[in-house]
This record gives C-alpha cells, sequence and structure tokens, in this order.
C-alpha cells in the first residue's frame, strides 16, 4: 500500500512536522506582546546620583478632588479607569480618559485635580522620577 517512499514522507510530515510548526507558531506569537509607545517625554536634567522611580496608586471617589500641590519631581501620569480633570498652573485644565497619559515638570503647580465623574471612580498611576530624597507632595497655596 505506502510502497512509494514520497508517500511515506508525505505522512510524515503532514503528521509530525506541521503540527510540530503550528506549536512553534503559537509559542512565538505567544512570545511576541502587541505593543505601542503610549507616551514620551525628555526628563529635565537631574543630577544622576540619586536617582529613583516610584509608582503611586490614586483612585479618587466620584466628585472628589486634591489641593494644589507640587511635586518637585518629574511626574507622568497613566489613568487606569474613569476620567480626571487636571491642571497647572498658568495652563488651561484637560480631562484624561482611560489609557490616556499626561506629565507635570517638576516646576508645574498642581492648580486642579478631580474626578471628571460625579457619578463613577476614576484611578490613576502616577510615576515620579527623583534625584532627591523628600516628599513626593508638597502643598501650595491656591491661586487668589
Amino acid at each position: 500500500m505506502l510502497r512509494s517512499p514520497l508517500v511515506r514522507l508525505a505522512i510524515v510530515v503532514a503528521f509530525v512536522a506541521l503540527p510540530l510548526a503550528a506549536v512553534a507558531a503559537n509559542r512565538l506569537a505567544i512570545a511576541q506582546p502587541r505593543t505601542g509607545l503610549t507616551f514620551e517625554r525628555a526628563l529635565p536634567p537631574m543630577d544622576g546620583k540619586q536617582l529613583n522611580v516610584k509608582v503611586v496608586d490614586v483612585r479618587y471617589a466620584p466628585g472628589q478632588s486634591s489641593n494644589p500641590h507640587k511635586h518637585g519631581c518629574a511626574v507622568m501620569v497613566y489613568v487606569v479607569s474613569g476620567a480626571v480633570r487636571m491642571g497647572v498652573r498658568g495652563g488651561p485644565d484637560s480631562v484624561y480618559r482611560k489609557g490616556e497619559v499626561f506629565f507635570e515638570r517638576p516646576t508645574d503647580i498642581h492648580q486642579v485635580g478631580a474626578n471628571a465623574s460625579m457619578t463613577d471612580s476614576a484611578h490613576f498611576t502616577a510615576t515620579f522620577v527623583c534625584d532627591h530624597t523628600g516628599p513626593l507632595t508638597v502643598p501650595v497655596p491656591p491661586t487668589p
């Protein structure tokens, strides 16, 4: 029946090599996640001797807001869920939604920080890149 070596080779390829190739392709697909640049910003000059990164989880209840403050470090904020209204002194307020990112310079005064919704909570992470120790947030008086 299977006298031809070519027929035997075709059967081996069909039953052994092709499934192995499919497994290898599947592993490659798993090992290669889909990526894309979300945000890029040059950092301010830093001394480089005490560089550290801290990530802070922040959750606002519906309608909740924070008092004016500054950070003294470069801060990148990623909105995990909901929407937040943010504004630094001298600039317009902006609303950032799930998946969006914004940046604050060490010299910025965070005048407005609030949940943009009166009914839904908001959640974001703040990543601080600092070249010194000390508090991450310092209160400032509101603008008259």
